[in-house]
């Protein structure tokens, strides 16, 4: 009688195979579950229109990614849905104020782990600025600005808050949002 012994080498290449399998599951849960909220995140992030069905499918699809695997750029994400959903006043079933603090806890979270982002600072000093809070809001941008000075995604946007803020930003923070504008305006392709 012939005995099927598994080569020494399979074997390992099989235990191999498997254990990379486990770690990369976490990772693949989080990107499928991401996938399906693409679409609205990328429109909340060129500022197109929403319906409440597209906030509510990129909301959902964050949260499920963040189950699966804590990943900074979906916390991020989150946070623009909450900012998203508190500033869109053709939403009605949602709680503005809720979703201002719940916005202010991912973005925070978020710069807990990667304090460098400026988008992040940004999108923080937005919500810091509904929840009519300058002062913090400005310290907010002035760190969007001292991370990210050159953003062209964001800085007509970035100058609005500006100019919002210029009681409560510092001297080099205002001459920041002079220059963007100046930039701005001195572009032919705005």
């Amino acid at each position: 009688m012939r005995s099927h012994r598994l080569d020494p080498l399979a074997s390992a290449l099989l235990v191999f195979f498997l254990l990379l399998a486990g770690l990369a599951w976490p990772a693949l849960r989080h990107h499928g579950a991401a996938l399906t909220g693409n679409p609205a995140i990328a429109a909340i992030e060129e500022g197109r229109a929403l319906t409440e069905t597209g906030l509510l499918r990129a909301f959902t699809s964050r949260r499920e990614a963040l189950a699966a695997l804590e990943h900074n750029r979906a916390r991020r994400e989150l946070g623009q849905v909450h900012l998203r959903r508190a500033r869109d006043p053709d939403v009605d079933s949602f709680d503005r104020r809720d979703d201002v603090i719940a916005a202010k806890e991912a973005l925070r979270a978020a710069l807990a782990r990667a304090p460098a982002d400026h988008f992040a600072w940004y999108h923080l000093a937005m919500a810091e600025a509904l929840g009519e809070r300058a002062e913090t809001a400005a310290r907010a941008l002035e760190n969007a600005y001292a991370f990210g000075p050159y953003h062209p995604p964001i800085r007509a946007a970035r100058i609005r808050l500006g100019m919002a803020l210029w009681a409560d930003l510092e001297p080099p923070s205002r001459a920041m949002v002079l220059t963007e504008l100046a930039e701005i305006r001195a572009d032919p392709r705005r």
